[in-house]
């Protein structure tokens, strides 16, 4: 069912959350977004002011060797998405971005590459534009995420 952000329907006697919930297009499927839009609802209900706005997913497995990490949705929407950043580490280690037009991050995986994973999710977290950071990260220079202009620093 669809709903706006206070989790209310088009019936604004029923609300929704969980699985059977879509805001702005997309249904979670997962329990921490459930767990937070069915309190969203529970405070609308009770007529207190109170909005679920989804956040970056993280998703995070160990596969027989294989440590994936994904944060956001994949593959970003069309209409956002204008490019990717790849920088493969050593080994298996593969990190990518996609990032929106404007720069900030809509999709991130981590293979075999655990570091920069907080790095990356406060600059989703917070909207940082990566534009100026892209050729340094195609080069392998993870490193500029930690530099004091970046906002992980």
């Amino acid at each position: 069912m669809r709903t706006d952000a206070s989790m209310r329907t088009s019936d604004p006697h029923i609300y929704a959350a969980g699985d059977v919930a879509e805001l702005d297009g997309r249904v979670t499927g997962l329990w921490e977004p459930a767990r937070q839009q069915a309190l969203t609802a529970s405070d609308s209900l009770l007529g207190l002011e109170r909005s679920w706005q989804p956040e970056p997913l993280a998703v995070r497995g160990k596969l027989k060797s294989v440590d994936l990490v994904t944060l956001g949705t994949l593959p970003p929407s069309s209409e956002r998405y204008t490019g990717i950043v790849v920088g493969s580490g050593r080994g298996r280690a593969v990190r990518q971005l996609a990032l929106d037009r404007d720069g900030r991050i809509a999709a991130a995986a981590f293979v075999n590459a655990p570091l920069w994973i907080g790095e990356i999710e406060a600059a989703m977290r917070y909207g940082q534009d990566l534009r100026p950071l892209t050729g340094a990260l195609s080069e392998r220079h993870w490193d500029i995420l930690r530099a004091p202009h970046s906002v992980a620093a």
